[in-house]
C-alpha cells in the first residue's frame, strides 16, 4: 500500500512539473496554429524601418483574423488584415489594410494615411516581404501623395 501511494505521489508531481514547464514555457517559434501574437521588423534596404505587433486569431480553414499596429518613427498606425496559408500550409499570405489622421505634435491638423500591403511569410520562421502602397493627403498643402515600397520581413528579437 506504501509503494502505491509512492508511486501515485511521484506521478501526480511530474504531471505538475510539466504543467508548470509548459504553462512558463518561451512561446514557440512561428506562424500561430489557432490564435496568438507576433511580432515582425520590417527592413529597408538591411536597416529596421518600423515594427508590427499583431493579434492572430484562426477563423477556420485556414484562414485568419489579423488585427494590430504597425510603428514607424513617431507614429503608431491601427490596422485590420486578412491572412491565409499558402503554398502546401509552408507560406502566410497576409493582406492589411491601415488608415486615420495623423497630426503632428503641438498642430491641428496633419495628415489623412492610408496603406494597403501584402506580406509573404515562411509559416515555421516568419521571414518574408512585403508590398505595400502608402497614399496620403496633406492637410496644409493640400497636396495628395503616395508611394510604393518593398521590403524584408524578419520575426522581432
Amino acid at each position: 500500500m506504501k509503494t502505491s501511494k509512492v508511486v501515485l505521489m511521484l506521478v501526480a508531481a511530474l504531471l505538475l512539473t510539466g504543467t508548470v514547464a509548459t504553462a512558463f514555457a518561451a512561446p514557440s517559434m512561428g506562424w500561430p496554429n489557432n490564435k496568438g501574437e507576433v511580432c515582425l521588423q520590417v527592413l529597408k534596404d538591411d536597416t529596421v524601418v518600423g515594427t508590427v505587433h499583431m493579434y492572430v486569431t484562426k477563423m477556420g480553414d485556414g484562414h485568419y483574423l489579423v488585427l494590430g499596429r504597425s510603428t514607424e518613427a513617431t507614429e503608431v498606425v491601427p490596422f485590420i488584415g486578412a491572412a491565409e496559408l499558402v503554398e502546401n500550409k509552408t507560406m502566410v499570405r497576409m493582406h492589411f489594410t491601415a488608415s486615420g489622421v495623423m497630426p503632428p505634435l503641438g498642430e491641428d491638423e496633419g495628415d489623412v494615411h492610408g496603406n494597403l500591403s501584402t506580406l509573404m511569410l515562411d509559416r515555421a520562421s516568419l521571414v518574408g516581404t512585403f508590398h505595400g502602397l502608402d497614399m496620403n493627403f496633406d492637410f496644409r498643402t493640400r497636396v495628395f501623395g503616395g508611394e510604393y515600397g518593398t521590403g524584408d520581413i524578419l520575426p522581432c528579437p
